[in-house]
């Protein structure tokens, strides 16, 4: 998990073109952040979607047929759950 009270240690530095540095510069100053913290929050959600497309669609052709097969199959009624969607809703 990430924590930003850990110490930074480690650099990454960067050669931008002057369009990529004002974009940079002016979404960070939107979100009212610096531009290296916009920088790493950026770059680390980023990474972390990628990360986790890359570890949750990993399947061979066999496991991806039967997964589509199932995404197709006809929905099994559940009496839990037509009761659970019509209770109150907890956010409202």
């Amino acid at each position: 998990m990430y924590n930003s009270r850990m110490p930074k240690t480690k650099r990454v530095d960067l050669r931008l073109d002057e369009d990529e540095d004002q974009i940079i510069r002016r979404a960070a100053d939107m979100s009212g952040m610096t531009v290296s913290h916009f920088m790493l929050v950026s770059a680390r959600e980023k990474a972390e979607r990628i990360l986790v497309d890359r570890a949750f669609h990993l399947l061979d052709a066999d496991d991806w047929d039967a997964f589509l097969a199932r995404l197709d199959a006809p929905a099994i009624f559940k009496p839990e759950m037509a009761k659970l969607f019509a209770a109150p809703d907890v956010f409202e």
